[in-house]
């Protein structure tokens, strides 16, 4: 039974009776608060549910707005910006640098240690000489054969001595070179650079067999990298623009996370205008400067160098009539190609493009390309990598 049932069934009974307990009393008095507790809260869910109704109703009449449409030429370049620009080692790579680094520095220690050697050796050589020029009076300057230039014995002793004074200045100056501070600094960033480089150059070699594919508007290109010409080389049945292979050099990067390879060219050139900026930016100033300084060297009349101009024009050769010498006076021909001017921002971004750009090489048509990887013989068989005298060795052996 329900509480509306129960309360039903009291309120008959106390109109027909008159008389209602106490204890039923109290209990309807607790049923009524009860009731009336479950009938608020259930109000107020109905009012939320009905303003989240509300809500999502107007969400939905709302007009979705379409995303923009990200041009091919700009795919996948704001992965390739999130990326970073520097390569990550893992602990093995670490583990490999620092053994690479100590081997350097090892080689490194060896070599200073010959260098220095060997001018011992050389000091040491001359002084035998001298003991024998200066105590062994039978002994002649010609069993010296190496150095024999027709001197006396006198002369002979002289020179060796300035030789000797020679090798130890070099060995003091190379002592003192490799002991000095500003030599080991430089010494172990080129060793620590060199030992990147190694592992760098590793993780390289293993992107030869790495390729991708990628479909353009113009039709699919099959990209992988060379490392020793540090180009993207890539196959396609069609002519592909430079912009989209620009598009499957960043689908490369991404695939294969190697993003120090590749040169994005919006923000090289934004670093070329800020470095322009700075270095014109310094140059007004020294402008300034040098007219500041003159304006107060005429104050103080202080003479200023100037140089002389020539008041006779100088020609340049293009303006000259060949074999003759004589200066063109006509007006140039209508279809001459005018002089422009290049501005030095113009001049800093082509320097840019020819220096970090990234580099393409066409290899032919995508059915070129051999996906099974070429055996060499010689690792698998020896007898491939045999020369013809080892060959002639067997065979007058047998």
């Amino acid at each position: 039974m329900d509480i509306q049932s129960i309360f039903f069934t009291i309120f008959t009974i106390w109109y027909f009776s008159g008389y209602i307990p106490e204890d039923i009393i109290n209990t309807l008095n607790k049923l009524r608060h009860q009731y009336s507790g479950i009938l608020n809260i259930y109000n107020k869910g109905f009012n939320i549910l009905h303003f989240s109704l509300d809500e999502d109703e107007k969400e939905e009449s709302k007009p979705v707005e379409p995303k923009p449409q990200v041009k091919y030429e700009d795919k996948f370049l704001e992965e390739i910006r999130k990326m970073n620009k520097e390569y990550e080692f893992d602990k093995d790579e670490k583990l490999q640098e620092s053994r690479q680094y100590f081997e350097l520095l090892k080689k490194a220690a060896d070599e200073r240690l010959y260098q220095i050697t060997q001018v011992c050796d050389k000091i040491d050589q001359i002084e035998i000489k001298l003991t024998k020029y200066k105590g062994d009076e039978s002994y002649c300057i010609c069993h010296d054969h190496d150095d024999d230039l027709g001197e006396t014995k006198e002369e002979r002793i002289e020179t060796l001595v300035n030789q000797k004074k020679e090798l130890r200045d070099e060995k003091n100056k190379i002592e003192h070179l490799f002991q000095s501070q500003k030599y080991q600094e430089e010494f172990l960033v080129k060793i620590s650079e060199e030992a990147r480089n190694f592992i760098i150059d590793k993780r390289l070699d293993k992107l030869e067999n790495c390729h991708i594919m990628e479909f353009t508007p113009l039709g699919n290109v099959l990209m992988n990298y060379d490392k020793n010409k540090e180009s993207f080389r890539f196959y396609s049945d069609s002519t592909i623009p430079y912009r989209y292979l620009e598009v499957v050099g960043r689908k490369f990067v991404k695939q294969f996370n190697c993003r120090p390879i590749f040169v994005d060219m919006e923000e090289e050139l934004q670093l070329a205008e800020e470095k322009w900026k700075k270095e014109r930016k310094e140059k007004e100033e020294k402008e300034e400067e040098e007219k500041r300084r003159k304006e107060e060297s005429i104050k103080n009349k202080v003479p200023i160098e100037e140089k002389k101009k020539n008041v006779f024009a100088k020609f340049k050769s293009y303006n000259k009539e060949s074999g003759t010498g004589h200066v063109i006076t006509a007006a140039p021909p209508k279809n001459s190609i005018p002089n422009k001017k290049i501005t030095q921002n113009q001049e800093n971004e082509n320097i840019l493009l020819k220096q970090k750009a990234n580099r393409y090489t066409y290899e032919g048509k995508i059915i070129n390309f051999s996906f099974i990887k070429k055996v060499d013989r010689k690792a698998v068989d020896k007898k491939f990598g045999m020369s013809f005298a080892d060959f002639k060795k067997g065979i007058l052996k047998k």
